[in-house]
């Protein structure tokens, strides 16, 4: 009986090595898996537009929109507009987080609802402000040209 008892006990024992050393490859190749994926993917191009862009944007009841454009290295914003010529003052504000879309030049501007736009377009030097489909104003697109 007792060795019955050590036979089970052993055998015990080495089922619960094989399966903890299972484990353990399995997590391996898990963790090989995901370096490998990792590997293959492209890095992003670095955000290098860094810095702060301005201009007088046109506006429909003022005489326009006095912008400022703050892009940082972590991806974040901040936007003043001064609407010029307008009696209840016209101030707005808008800070957050953007987007940049390296194959289009589009950057996006998140929380932006109290700004008159929401995406620019990298241009050289230049952002410009675009609509939300990303097309540049059909009329007067050399008005909505923010410089560094």
């Amino acid at each position: 009986m007792k060795k019955k008892l050590l036979y089970c006990g052993i055998a015990a024992l080495t089922l619960g090595f094989v399966s903890c050393n299972q484990n353990a490859k399995n997590a391996e190749n898990a963790e090989n898996a995901d370096s490998a994926m990792e590997a293959e993917q492209p890095a992003a191009p670095a955000f290098d537009k860094v810095g702060a862009y301005a201009g007088t944007l046109p506006c429909a009841d003022c005489s326009g929109l006095e912008t400022t454009v703050e892009l940082m290295g972590d991806m974040t914003y901040k936007v003043t507009q001064d609407a010029k010529g307008k009696k209840d003052g016209g101030h707005s504000e808008a800070a957050g987080s953007f987007t940049w879309d390296p194959a289009s030049g589009i950057i996006t501007l998140e929380n932006a609802d109290a700004l008159s736009f929401r995406k620019l377009l990298i241009e050289g030097d230049n952002v410009v402000v675009v609509g939300d489909d990303g097309a540049k104003a059909a009329e007067n697109a050399d008005k909505y040209v923010l410089t560094k």
